[in-house]
This record gives C-alpha cells, sequence and structure tokens, in this order.
C-alpha cells in the first residue's frame, strides 16, 4: 500500500466546482490557487511559491491579504529581507483590518530581528502577542521574543519573558529552549520556572543540578522548602529512593508544621509503598493525620491509608477508613468518594442494606462530579435489596440531574424494567451481557434543532456581510487543513456578541470548526442564561464532524460510526491538533508508538510519525484500532473502549480477575485506573447523546 498521506493530500485538494454553504456560496477556484501556493511553500519550492503569492496579493482574490503573508515567508526564507519588509508594510497599510494582521506583525518581527533591528522587532512582537482573539503561537512568540531581548541585553526582559513562556506553556519545545536560558541565568525565580519545564519533560538529572546549585545560596529563603521537595522528587525520578527518602526526611525535621513537611510525608510514604516498605509508608501516614488535623494533608493521608488497606486486599480495614473519612470530613471532594468506595464495596460483599445507606449518604453530600453515580448506585442498591419503590425514587433522581451523562442513561433503562415509566420502543446497544437502552423520547430536541444538528446547521441570522464573507472563507481553510481558518475565526468570533453564547455555537457549526463550536457550548450549558433549552444545545455538544471519512472508514467494519463520533469527541473534544501531556496526538488521541504500531498492522509504507496530526491519517488509524480492539473483544464496547484508553493488556488481565465481568455498571467502577473509569462512562454517555440526535 502507497502511503495514505498523499491520497488524502490530494483528495484535500478538492474539485474546482462552487461548494455550497448553505446560505452562502463560495467559489473553490477563488481559493485553489492559493492552496496550490501553500503547498509549494510547504514543499520548500521558495521561487514557485513566490511567483504565485505576488499574483494572488496583486489581484482581487479573497487571499490577496493571506498572498501578501505568504510572500514576505517567502523573501525571508530567501534572504531578501527588504522585499519581504516592504510585503508585509502593504499587508499593515492595505487590509488593516485583516485578520492576518497579528501574525503579520510576528513575521514582521522576525524580518526586523534577522535585519539587526531589535528594538523595532521587539515592538512589533509584542504588538502581535497584544491581540485578542488571536491563534498566533504564543510560545514561539515569547520565546522569539526573549531571544530579541537577550540579543539586545535587556536581560530583566529577557529573563520575564522566558519566565512567563515556561510557565504558560511549560511542555512545549520552546520552553524547553527558554528554560535553558534561565538556567544559567542567575535569577532564582527564573531557575524554578526552569524546573517546572525539565520536571515536566523528566529532566531529572538536571532538575537534581538547578536545585543543588539553589540550596547552595543562603539568601534562598522562604522558597528553600519547595526546592527541596523538588530535589526529593527528581532523587524518586532519577531512580535514587534513597536519597529522595533522605531528602523528604530534611523537609520534615527542619519545616514541622508546615504545609511542606506535610507534603514531604505524604510523598515519602507513597515513595515507600511502591518499593514495599509499606509499614513504613502507614507510620508517615498516621503521623500526617496526627500532626495535621482538620489539614486537607489529614484527609489525603486517610485517603491514602484506606487505598493502601483497599490494594492489599483488607477489605473490613479498608471500609472502616472509608466511613471514617466520609464522616470525619464532610463536604471534602475525597470524603465524597471514600462514602461512595465503601458503598460500592459493600455491595460487592452483598450486604445491599449498608450499600444503600452508604449511596444515599454520598449522595446527599456529594461533590458534583458524583451526582450522576451516587443515586444510580443508590437505586441499584436498594433493587438488589428488595426495596423497588425506593430504587424508583433514586433512579428517578439520577436520571433527572444530568440528563446527557452515562449513569443518566442506566437509571432510566432500570426505571424501564421496573416499569415504572413506559416507552413503546428504545434503541438498545449490546455491552456484554446486558444492553444499553437509549430511549428517544426522553431528551430529544424540537425537530427544528434536530434539522440544525442533521444539517450543519444555518448561520446565525444578523451576521454582516464581512462576517458571512469570512465564514465562507474559514470553512474553506478548514476543509483545506489550513492554519489561516483559525485567524478568521479569531476575527468572526467579535461579529457575535459574548452574551450569545449558543449563537456563537451556532456559528462554529456552520463553519465547521468542530472543536470550537463544541468549547462554547460547553461554556453555554454550565452557565445557562435562562433563554435557551439544554435540548436546544445538545446538538453543538455533540456535532457530527467530519462525517464522510468516517463513514468510509466504518463501511466494512460491524462498528456504528455513531461509536467513532462518541470517541472522537471525548478523546480530543474534535481538536485535531490536541497533544495531550502523554503525547497521544489527535482527533482519536493516538500515542506515536501505537501509530507506528497500526501503520505496520496495515502494512502502510513510509509511515511518517509527524503525519499522525492529520485528520485523515489519524481517523484511518484510529478506527482500525477499533475495529482490532472490536474483534479482540467479541464486540463488546464496554470492553472495547477501556482497552483503547488503558491499553487491551490490562483489560484482559483484568476480566482474567473476574470481578464485574458479569455486571456492566461493576465492571466499569472496579476498573483499577480512574482516568480509563471515567473515560468509558463520559464515551457511553456521549455515544448515547449521539444516538439521541441522530438515529
Amino acid at each position: 500500500m502507497s502511503f495514505l498521506v498523499i491520497v488524502m493530500l490530494v483528495a484535500s485538494m478538492g474539485s474546482s466546482s462552487p461548494i455550497s454553504l448553505r446560505s452562502a456560496t463560495f467559489d473553490a477556484r477563488q481559493g485553489e490557487p492559493y492552496l496550490e501556493t501553500r503547498l509549494l511553500e510547504q514543499a520548500g519550492e521558495w521561487e514557485g511559491a513566490l511567483e504565485k503569492f505576488e499574483r494572488i496579493a496583486s489581484s482581487r482574490s479573497e487571499f490577496a491579504d493571506y498572498a501578501l503573508l505568504g510572500a514576505a515567508r517567502a523573501y525571508r526564507e530567501v534572504g531578501e529581507l527588504d522585499r519581504a519588509r516592504s510585503a508585509l508594510d502593504e499587508l499593515l497599510s492595505r487590509f488593516s483590518e485583516s485578520p492576518a494582521i497579528p501574525y503579520a506583525r510576528l513575521e514582521l518581527g522576525r524580518v526586523l530581528a534577522d535585519s539587526g533591528l531589535l528594538r523595532e522587532s521587539a515592538t512589533q512582537i509584542e504588538q502581535a502577542l497584544g491581540v485578542q482573539p488571536s491563534s498566533v503561537d504564543k510560545p514561539e512568540a515569547l520565546y522569539l521574543l526573549g531571544s530579541v531581548y537577550a540579543e539586545m541585553g535587556s536581560e530583566d526582559k529577557a529573563l520575564r519573558t522566558f519566565e512567563r513562556l515556561c510557565k504558560l506553556a511549560p511542555r512545549s519545545d520552546q520552553a524547553l529552549l527558554g528554560a535553558e536560558y534561565l538556567a544559567g541565568a542567575g535569577s532564582t525565580v527564573g531557575k524554578l520556572d526552569a524546573i517546572r519545564v525539565f520536571a515536566a519533560r523528566k529532566r531529572h538529572e538536571t532538575v537534581i543540578e538547578i536545585c543543588e546549585q539553589i540550596l547552595e545560596d543562603e539568601s534562598v529563603g522562604g522558597r528553600r522548602a519547595g526546592v527541596m521537595l523538588d530535589l526529593a522528587r527528581a532523587y524518586a525520578g532519577a531512580d535514587r529512593p534513597d536519597d529522595a527518602i533522605e531528602m523528604y526526611a530534611t523537609v520534615t525535621d527542619q519545616f514541622p508544621d508546615t504545609s511542606s513537611g506535610a507534603q514531604a510525608l505524604l510523598e515519602s510514604a507513597s515513595l515507600s509503598e511502591r518499593r514495599g516498605y509499606g509499614a513504613d509508608a502507614l507510620w508517615m501516614r498516621q503521623r500526617v493525620r496526627n500532626e495535621y488535623p482538620g489539614t486537607s494533608y489529614a484527609v489525603q493521608a486517610q485517603w491514602d491509608l484506606a487505598r493502601s488497606y483497599d490494594r492489599g486486599g483488607m477489605a473490613e480495614e479498608a471500609l472502616a477508613q472509608y466511613v471514617k473519612l466520609g464522616h470525619d470530613h464532610p463536604g471534602s471532594i475525597l470524603a465524597d468518594d471514600a462514602l461512595f468506595r465503601a458503598g460500592l464495596m459493600s455491595y460487592l460483599s452483598e450486604d445491599y442494606a449498608r450499600a444503600a445507606e452508604l449511596f444515599v449518604e454520598a449522595t446527599n453530600v456529594a461533590a458534583d462530579r458524583l451526582v450522576d453515580d451516587a443515586p444510580y448506585w443508590a437505586g441499584k442498591a436498594y433493587l438488589a435489596w428488595g426495596k423497588s419503590h425506593i430504587a424508583a425514587h433514586y433512579l428517578s433522581r439520577s436520571a433527572q440531574v444530568k440528563p446527557a451523562a452515562f449513569c443518566s442513561y442506566r437509571a432510566w433503562a432500570a426505571l424501564r424494567q421496573l416499569s415504572a415509566i413506559g416507552f413503546r420502543r428504545a434503541y438498545r446497544v449490546r455491552l456484554g451481557k446486558e444492553w444499553f437502552m437509549i430511549l428517544p423520547a426522553r431528551l430529544s430536541p424540537g425537530e427544528s434543532t434536530r434539522n440544525k444538528a442533521l444539517f450543519s446547521a444555518s448561520p446565525p441570522t444578523g451576521l454582516s456581510e464581512e462576517a458571512q464573507r469570512l465564514a465562507t472563507r474559514a470553512n474553506f481553510l478548514l476543509r483545506h487543513k489550513l492554519p489561516e481558518a483559525d485567524w478568521d475565526l479569531d476575527k468572526l468570533i467579535l461579529a457575535v456578541s459574548p452574551a450569545n453564547p449558543s449563537v456563537r455555537a451556532q456559528l462554529f457549526l456552520y463553519v465547521e470548526a468542530f472543536d470550537r463550536c463544541v468549547d462554547t457550548a460547553e461554556r453555554a450549558s454550565a452557565n445557562p442564561d435562562g433563554r435557551t433549552e439544554f435540548a436546544d444545545i445538545l446538538p453543538y455538544l455533540y456535532p457530527l464532524a467530519h462525517v464522510r471519512q468516517v463513514q468510509e472508514l466504518v463501511s466494512d467494519t460491524e462498528i456504528d460510526p455513531l461509536i467513532i463520533h462518541a470517541v472522537m469527541r471525548e478523546e480530543s473534544r474534535l481538536n485535531g491538533k490536541l497533544v495531550s501531556s502523554a503525547g497521544a496526538v489527535g482527533l482519536m488521541q493516538i500515542m506515536p508508538g501505537t501509530g507506528r504500531w497500526i501503520a505496520s498492522r496495515m502494512d502502510i509504507e513510509g509511515y511518517d510519525e509527524e503525519s499522525l496530526p492529520d485528520r485523515d491519517v489519524n481517523l484511518t488509524l484510529g478506527v482500525w484500532y477499533l475495529n482490532y480492539l472490536w474483534d479482540e473483544f467479541d464486540g463488546v464496547l464496554v470492553h472495547v473502549l477501556a482497552a483503547y484508553n488503558a491499553g487491551p493488556a490490562n483489560v484482559k488481565k483484568w476480566l482474567a480477575a473476574g470481578t464485574g465481568s458479569e455486571d456492566l455498571d461493576v465492571f466499569i467502577e472496579t476498573i483499577p485506573f480512574e482516568e480509563t473509569r471515567n473515560y468509558v462512562k463520559k464515551v457511553l454517555g456521549a455515544y448515547g447523546n449521539y444516538i439521541q440526535l441522530y438515529k
């Protein structure tokens, strides 16, 4: 098989016919010359790109402003800095309202820096960073600005800029370069920011070196305890556990009765437990609980103690500690978790009366993230206890509190089985030996909203002609995966008042900026304005993205395409540029190593890891992997989703252990990894919502 990126790139060129955007039309032939020129630029064919950029810039093309910026980039690459500056000056004067302005100023900053005009360069970069909203690459801009200040000899400004960079984007490549500068400078504050960056990159030996330098300085003052904690963590990361334990002990001895002392004890206990010294860990946690009563550290120590008993199979001791934590520290998040965990342990031991009591207690005091789960489990425990009339009360509460959540769907299914409510039909999905029931009469939006969901919406009323032009151009750029789309969207968002987030969401759905649509709709649902029904915002929370690609990829599988949409939505919030802290990439959040493995299994020749963020590549690999897991786990969706997040080896181990494999809810709640547990529930909830909207 030839490398699929080439196929996708050719496909992205599209045909020369106009593409329709519902109420507006845009002649794709206007955009194709610009698209072709950008491809030349990306291939490094500067002379050919220059000629075409200049031709577009001198025309009445919709892309003249972006072509001028492209010409400036090309001139800089071939060393013609004066002509690059001239192109940028023309852009700034001729298109003063263009979305390209902040990017033009950033490019002008580069040109001026290359020309040795450092003060003028810094001014342009600062102006580029000051534009809001803007998709300017802030880590890149800040690193450039810091470098310019450093070259000017303005060390204070350089230090402040690199410190700002390290705080803003500690995992970025630019932050790593900034941290190198800070580590070599004399500022303790700068060195501390550098430590955060190096720690995030697991550069433990570098962290150790910097911390030891700082601790040699007697003037470090009140920051000493924090630096010592950073040093202990670095020792642990560098596989020097004895040094780490010793440093934690030093912090505890030198800073008793402080938060640093308590933190050192907790971290030392965790490290000791991992090394197999359970008695030492127990002593340290009890010490925190006794010496720091009433603090969050005491709560954490109690939780760690209970979890240690739980993992060690000491069920009675764990249950007692969970209940004690829940009663001693009411209202704290860990206390609510503890009551829920105690309820689950009682349910698993078939003490349904005790389980119901604990789940009800968790329901009455639960933090927001548990309001979905605790009432449902209270109802489930009452059902197992034979108290169906009480069960119906808690199941109804679960179904209504957050109607789009997974536990809500489970509650409605249980109510249906109780015959507490009547539904003539339900959409059923096999999740193992149980079924996931979607009841279509429950939260479906009105017909007009459903039509918006199915047909990518219509443009918001009242948009100016200029806003409609930007929307149309942004859609074209998005379809062809060009970053300029974000520039148009930044400008376009100003056309709609922040007081109307649902209208903004509709606008983003209209131009197919799906990630922005979801983000805006989530803000609207979190802060309701009293005018918008939740059912009406649902299509913007769960839009159908990249429908054609998904449909083609699942056509030869047994997977419902809506499962792909649910996974994509929960993995990346439909943001194809997302890179997680663990390194997962793109819409389907694929780890680079997994991507290489999938590519080898698919016999993709010449697979390039740099193509992983590409929408079509990412979807192709992600759907193939889900289908592989589908076959591996016999189409049991819960197991497939758990394996997608935690890996198939872990899921097979959990199934072999047998706990909860016969009960869907128990299987999910006993997944050892909290991230995987929450992930499975979120994807299943999203799947239910997609079925509600589109089946």
